[in-house]
């Protein structure tokens, strides 16, 4: 599958870690398919946590920014109604109230995949922004942040991988902003 855009999620929580995400998404009966590597449950493709892994922890700084693989990238997510074909990106936090470390992940994170599948504007949205009756109905503000804002600064950041690899002459293959595999 290609993906045909990006959808921005939060946890809607004040922390979270990859596994912690997949145990709740084990709970909602989400599950890959196949006998994949990594999560087993998790319906997003990255997370980007905020240095709170757990309901009694305190905050680690080693661990605000990160992003962790879910999904594949051309696996099928469980994220967002009739999105799940596009790639689920998720910041833990609610409220707004995210991290200058995840801002920068997730404006990078976004902005090498806006270059690897050239993605336009609309075609990186907030979970509110899917158009799905339910998302309407649920009354969605996720992920509590300016989409237009994002946007600004996700398409600046896709602005500088080009003009770094139209310098370097080279192919797009995430380059500083390369996800690690985890």
């Amino acid at each position: 599958m290609t993906p045909k855009g990006v959808v921005i999620h939060c946890s809607a929580s004040r922390y979270g870690s990859i596994e912690l995400i997949d145990r709740w998404h084990a709970a909602r009966g989400f599950r890959r398919l196949g006998n994949p590597d990594g999560p087993l449950h998790v319906g997003y493709h990255y997370l980007i946590t905020n240095g709170r892994l757990m309901s009694s922890a305190t905050y680690e700084k080693q661990f605000d920014g990160v992003i962790y693989r879910g999904r594949l990238e051309h696996e099928r997510g469980a994220h967002a109604l009739g999105c799940n074909d596009w790639i689920g990106v998720c910041l833990v936090g609610k409220s707004g109230r995210f991290t200058p470390s995840q801002y920068a992940a997730l404006w990078g994170l976004c902005g090498a995949m806006v270059v690897r599948y050239a993605l336009v504007a609309d075609q990186v949205i907030g979970h509110c922004e899917t158009g799905h009756e339910r998302a309407k109905t649920d009354g969605k503000t996720c992920p509590e942040l300016d989409m237009g804002e994002a946007r600004e600064a996700i398409y600046a950041v896709a602005a500088c991988i080009r003009a770094r690899m139209m310098s370097q002459e080279q192919e797009p293959i995430g380059g500083p902003f390369a996800v690690p595999e985890v």
